[in-house]
């Protein structure tokens, strides 16, 4: 109890919130309505990670919210359905249980017949992932005036996108783990210990980007004993990296001569570019491959429609290119769910806050019109589509969403 008084405390300090302020807050809202929260269990392969602890539900549970969770939707990160009914959840038998809130707690955009079993005109909160919601999923969420809010658009008060200065660094620790266990025999690795050893030469790590996952994957293997070399279109993350990192730090423009010289001695490639978010006219082909030492690990993280790396794109995801180019290829994706435990109560802090900023408002558009950082997230209001490049995509009509609320 200590732990969730804590836990509590940190919350309200950090918005600044007096508790006795808070506490007559809560009571004018309950008087006017008491939110139901959601969260289904997710149902895309390999999701592990849930949004909501047994910590934040009890923590909403105290400020008079009700919070369903779906049965096993907190399993796979090891949160059992006993501790979230300890902490006052109830845990919803059936799909259709869990989609009959006021507000929807996912990781991953609804399917189709998932958001058919939520009421019209409520709120769905999840990660949009913008190549993954299909067209029919989008009309449905659109036919039913559900407003859809992506928690990787969202900002905080300096701008910087929440979700991924919370998941980015696991992500960047993660992958990092992984590849000095991919370096092991017991993988079909070199067999050789990512770091430094006195009178051995140590491990080379090539990064190519510089931005939150490249910074903390170079950061785990620095403090390893590993050389890094970071690569980046950027020389404005290179020299925020140098910086952060310490001179020591190999930098370098992206551009082939310079990348293939240290792409001779790495034993560790690492691309972290998302290829949603940058121009690709870059691509590692096979003459970048094929200059590779034996068993070289490359793991790309540059998402989930295509790679990075030109040669593999037909290949598939996890599939290993050991045979044509002897190398270990891995497309990394959803990395944070392989630590799933981690990133759920990372998840947690991100659901709460949205969740305090959805409820404590009277008027959802003035908060809106008031709230950028929130506004940057919504991409379906009230039956109209409002990210441009959804609407592009599925020749849909959509309207800008400031546009949208200076109307109202």
């Amino acid at each position: 109890m200590k732990q969730i008084s804590n836990v509590i405390s940190s919350f309200l300090t950090s918005y600044k919130i007096d508790l006795y302020e808070q506490e007559e807050k809560l009571g004018t809202l309950q008087t006017k309505k008491q939110f139901t929260i959601c969260v289904p269990k997710e149902i895309t392969v390999n999701e592990k990670r849930v949004p909501l602890t047994p910590e934040g539900v009890e923590l909403l549970i105290a400020y008079g919210y009700k919070v369903v969770i779906e049965k096993d939707a907190g399993l796979n990160s090891d949160f059992s359905n006993t501790e979230y009914s300890d902490c006052g959840a109830v845990i919803g038998e059936t799909p259709e249980e869990a989609y009959k809130g006021d507000i929807i707690l996912k990781l991953n955009h609804p399917q189709q017949h998932e958001i058919e079993m939520i009421p019209e005109g409520k709120i769905v909160v999840s990660n949009l992932h913008k190549r993954k919601p299909t067209i029919e999923s989008i009309q449905a969420l659109i036919k039913r005036k559900i407003t859809g809010i992506a928690v990787e658009y969202i900002t905080d008060h300096s701008g910087r996108y929440s979700i991924r200065n919370t998941l980015f660094p696991i992500e960047g620790k993660a992958v990092m783990l992984m590849a000095a266990e991919l370096l092991t025999n017991e993988r079909g690795g070199q067999g050789i210990l990512l770091g430094g050893i006195a009178g051995i030469a140590p491990v080379e790590v090539v990064i190519i980007g510089a931005g939150v996952v490249a910074e903390h994957a170079a950061q785990v293997a620095t403090v390893l004993g590993a050389i890094v070399k970071i690569f980046s279109s950027s020389i404005g993350e290179l020299y925020v990296l140098k910086q952060k990192l310490g001179q020591s730090l190999f930098t370098n423009m992206l551009h082939k001569q310079a990348l293939i010289k240290a792409l001779h001695t790495a034993d560790v490639v690492i691309n972290t570019v998302n290829f949603e978010e940058h121009d690709l006219s870059f691509r590692l082909n096979e003459d970048y491959f094929k200059v590779l030492k034996k068993r070289t690990v490359v793991l790309d993280m540059s998402g989930e429609s295509e790679m990075y790396f030109e040669d593999v794109i037909s290949q598939g995801f996890n599939r290993k290119l050991f045979k044509k180019y002897n190398i270990i290829y891995h497309c990394m994706t959803n990395v944070s769910s392989r630590v799933a435990r981690t990133s759920s109560m990372s998840l947690n802090n991100i659901a709460i806050e949205i969740i305090d900023q959805i409820t404590q408002s009277a008027n959802f558009i003035q908060l809106l019109r008031k709230d950028k950082g929130l506004c940057n997230g919504i991409y379906a209001y009230n039956g109209i589509l409002t990210n441009s490049l959804l609407g592009r995509m599925y020749n849909m009509p959509y309207q800008d969403i400031n546009l949208l609320l200076a109307a109202f």
